[in-house]
């Protein structure tokens, strides 16, 4: 039988058309559509603080909403409950991530664990983390976080902050209509300046790595996270991981931590500025258990319950991570009576979340105490600003050592209170104006950090000399 081109044509048109039109029948979750906006994205979406759009559009809607970016169905899920339920319980089928194509296909030429897409590649990524980090390896860097040395200089800060912009939902014309690739590349004017920075990242990230493998020939170089890999590339157990990829493995703790970090300190001294009878608290147990005549260590961490708690509040009162990294759904999905469709980009709102009430009472209020005495799992093991399911971050044990030990030296060691003027005049700064962003941190505000006794001053300069000399020992 003799079929015309323009017949096959005219079904396949067919065919997908009801497949569409039956797709949209089904009942996806309320919100404000994508009507008022260019190519799909709405109007109301603020360019560098999504999750304030998704918070009240979640008010309006309900805790799940939707709508779309160019073709994109975005799923945005605002309490904790729903957020446990789809992204940890169904982990199976919300585990990738969706296809981005500014921030990995061209900045990082898909080696960024982070925004990576579910499979094998992510696979072996997230198994060069754990070896470096997983389980009992965080508490090997320890020791290093305790060191009092502030002359670090961040060599990669130029790769995370170039990557950060990236993140954004709704900022690049290429991520909603990737159609754009299509061009010939040297049109493609969307990449030109982030293939210079992808050359520039993979000649640093490389380059740290080949100086460990340098020293480990030479017999000088200490166990750390390259080493273990390297070590277990020797073996065969990296499953055929290219230089590239353990170089970019190797060093996303490093490049994501170390400005997550920076961002939680000073959301730590907005809040204590703002709260300084809970600084007091911590302060008076501090005393207690560790006195004045030395600086707590890691060892005091379990008799400063109160310290420990005020990290965690320090984290959840004001989230960096404001939305976190989107997860994509890797089949159709129902919850609740709404359709949730394969390929949908969904959106954990880790502010929103960290202010639900159900689970935070009067959560705009800064209390480190709801983390004491509590009985619910979620608070005693709080990770939620660290995403969930399997793409939880793989350095969260890492990241809060960190906040641990350098916020309870601060508060033993300063008082900290409201910054002046130059007239002398008290500036309370706003607890809610930031600098947007996949990570985001306080606008700049005064802030007054005195030390507590005279010994301070002596007993920082003798931990900072020893310091530098193990780190010289180090190098």
């Amino acid at each position: 039988m003799h079929v015309e081109t323009t017949d096959v044509v005219a079904v396949a048109v067919a065919l997908s058309t009801i497949y569409l039109l039956k797709r949209l029948r089904q009942r996806l979750p309320p919100g404000p559509g994508s009507s008022g906006g260019l190519f799909g994205i709405p109007k109301q979406l603020p360019a560098g603080e999504p999750w304030k759009a998704f918070l009240a559009w979640s008010k309006k809607f309900g805790p799940v909403i939707s709508f779309y970016l160019g073709w994109t169905p975005v799923v945005v899920i605002n309490t904790a409950r729903d957020a446990s339920e789809l992204l940890d319980r169904r982990g199976e089928i919300y585990s990738s991530r969706p296809r981005s194509v500014i921030g990995q296909q061209i900045l990082t030429g898909n080696m960024r664990g982070l925004t990576m897409e579910y499979g094998d590649r992510w696979k072996r990524w997230r198994k060069l983390q754990h070896t470096g980090m997983g389980g009992k390896s965080a508490q090997a860097y320890r020791h290093f976080q305790s060191l009092e040395d502030e002359d670090v200089v961040i060599e990669n800060s130029n790769a995370m902050k170039a990557f950060n912009t990236t993140q954004i939902p709704g900022k690049y014309l290429a991520d909603s209509w990737p159609i754009l690739l299509w061009l010939p590349k040297s049109l493609q004017w969307f990449r030109w300046d982030l293939d210079k920075r992808r050359e520039l990242d993979i000649k640093l990230y490389v380059g740290c790595l080949r100086n460990v493998e340098r020293k480990m020939v030479e017999g000088t170089a200490k166990e750390c996270m390259s080493t273990r890999i390297l070590n277990l590339a020797a073996a065969g157990g990296t499953e055929g991981a290219s230089e590239v990829e353990m170089a970019y493995a190797v060093c996303s703790p490093f490049s994501a931590g170390i400005g997550t970090v920076a961002a939680s300190l000073e959301v730590f001294l907005l809040a204590m500025v703002h709260n300084p009878a809970c600084a007091s608290k911590a302060q008076a147990e501090l005393d207690s258990v560790v006195g004045r005549a030395r600086m707590p260590d890691f060892s005091d961490e379990p008799i400063l319950p109160y310290v420990h708690a005020l990290v965690k509040e320090v984290m959840r009162w004001r989230p960096i991570a404001p939305t976190g990294i989107p997860h994509a759904v890797t089949q159709d999905d129902y919850y609740n009576g709404l359709f949730i469709p394969k390929d949908a980009t969904v959106f954990a709102n880790i502010c929103a979340i960290c202010q639900d009430p159900d689970l935070f009472p009067d959560a705009e209020a800064f209390r480190p105490d709801r983390f004491l005495d509590t009985q619910d799992s979620r608070l005693i093991d709080f990770n939620i600003p660290f995403g969930f399911g399997r793409r939880i971050c793989p350095g969260q044990d890492v990241a809060v050592q960190s906040l641990f030990i350098i916020i309870a030296r601060m508060l033993w060691a300063f008082d900290i209170s409201v910054g002046t003027d130059e007239g002398g005049s008290p500036v309370l700064p706003d607890t809610s104006a930031f600098v947007p962003g996949l990570v985001r941190k306080p606008l700049p505000f005064r802030v007054n950090v005195a030390p507590r006794t005279e010994d301070v001053a002596k007993l920082i300069a003798i931990a900072a000399s020893d310091a530098e000399i193990e780190l010289e020992a180090w190098n």
